[in-house]
Formats: structure tokens, sequence, C-alpha cells
């Protein structure tokens, strides 16, 4: 399966349809923009198999921000940042979102480290 040449955007039929591949939908370094991740949420479908948020979400809005994510029909992961300093813990303990680092997870199949 050539797994090196990306699946054309809006083209149906190909080696992509019968591939066994995770979709992700990545995001990082939000610092806060709760309207970027809003807009986000509205334009993408719920196509993914995760959503993994990379970082630097934003000591005032980190919660906003994962559960604006967690409205995604699959798992969100997520990883602190350096901008993430102040985040009140307490409040992400009652997130579903899972929080990665130093640990794995698998989703389909698939370990995500």
């Amino acid at each position: 399966m050539p797994l090196d040449r990306p699946a054309p955007r809006g083209k149906e039929g190909g080696w992509w349809e019968d591939a066994d591949i995770m979709r992700l939908l990545a995001i990082s370094d939000i610092h806060d923009n709760v309207e970027a991740v809003r807009r986000l949420r509205e334009l993408e479908a719920n196509r993914f198999d995760a959503v993994v948020t990379a970082g630097d979400l934003g000591n005032r809005a980190a919660c906003d921000i994962l559960g604006i994510m967690e409205t995604f029909a699959c798992p969100l992961l997520y990883v602190l940042g350096n901008h993430d300093y102040d985040i009140e813990y307490e409040a992400l303990l009652q997130s579903t979102a899972v929080h990665i680092h130093n640990k794995a997870t698998v989703i389909n199949g698939y370990c995500i480290a």
C-alpha cells in the first residue's frame, strides 16, 4: 500500500479507501483563543478517530477549549505545554479528555504515546 502519497481531497476511489489508517485532528498553540477553536469545531465534522491537543492551550481558557474539543464523537487526548503552567488541574480532572504525558493509550488498535 503506497502510504507515501497523500489522499486527494474530494476524490473518491483509490488506495486510501481500503487503507488501515487512523484519522487525527491535531491542534496546538491555541493560547486562549477560544473563538478559533469554536470556528474550527463549526468547520470540522465528526470524521476523526481521535483529537489531539498538543500543548499551549492557555491558562485562562484551557477548560473551555477542552470542552469544545470534547464535542467531537471520538477520544480527546492532550498534553500540556509551557504556557499551561497555571491551569486549574481540578477542572481538567472533570474532563473526559485523556492526559497522555508520559503515558500511552490505545485507540482502534493504534498505540499513541
